[in-house]
């Protein structure tokens, strides 16, 4: 009975430990599983953690690449005003700090708009002219023309009238004040405001034959006024 009893005990301890042993080798396994899991996370974790690196290294360098762009860029864009410093500077030593900032732009002030200029007042034109004035040479040229013309056509020249001479000034005179033409009614006569008499009356049939009449004695008298030579030869028949 004792044996019966002590081998139920062996026998029960041996399963007992076959038991423990199975559930330590199972406890085993999961204990290598999870072991491994987690091995798995980190390598997956440094993994990740070197990709992250890599991409902020990459964008570290990208950003300094640009930065040296943006540098070599502004550099070249301020390289006018380094000039410009060091020329202001007359080049001394300390002309380099100083093109290194930018020079301050100075506004450019608005130009002033200049009133127009005022409208030149024309001078002032007296409206009463001159005076008639005597034109006694060119009273003695057209006499002398008158003479000339006469001997071409197998006249005698005219003597000089001093009588006539004094009418003809007169009646000049008196149609130069009143800017008016007409005759006197003292004499053979001829009139006109033409620049040119002598050739007004020759090409006139009635002054012509006055010019050619048979008398000898004659003048001529002229006055200028306000444009006009108001012009009168005289004879006597």
């Amino acid at each position: 009975m004792k044996k019966l009893l002590c081998l139920a005990l062996l026998a029960t301890m041996i399963v007992g430990c076959s038991s423990k042993e199975k559930e330590e080798d199972k406890v085993g396994t999961k204990s290598d599983l999870i072991t491994q899991m987690l091995a798995n996370m980190d390598n997956n974790k440094k993994v990740e953690e070197k990709d992250t690196s890599n991409t902020t290294d990459e964008e570290k360098k990208d950003d300094a690449t640009n930065g040296e762009g943006t540098e070599a860029k502004t550099d070249d864009t301020t390289k006018p005003n380094d000039n410009n410093s060091n020329q202001t500077s007359g080049g001394s030593s300390s002309g380099g700090n100083c093109g290194s900032q930018n020079k301050p732009v100075t506004p450019t002030p608005p130009k002033e708009e200049l009133p127009a200029p005022k409208p030149e007042t024309p001078p002032v034109v007296d409206p009463t002219p001159a005076p008639p004035t005597n034109q006694q040479a060119k009273a003695d040229q057209v006499f002398a023309q008158i003479n000339v013309y006469r001997q071409q056509n197998g006249k005698e020249p005219f003597a000089y009238s001093s009588l006539l001479k004094s009418q003809s000034d007169a009646h000049a005179l008196a149609m130069a004040t009143r800017e008016a033409l007409w005759h006197s009614g003292g004499a053979a006569e001829c009139i006109t405001n033409y620049d040119d008499p002598f050739n007004a009356w020759k090409n006139s049939p009635a002054h012509n034959e006055i010019l050619l009449c048979n008398n000898t004695e004659a003048a001529v008298g002229i006055y200028y006024y306000n444009g006009y030579y108001y012009s009168v030869f005289q004879c006597q028949w």
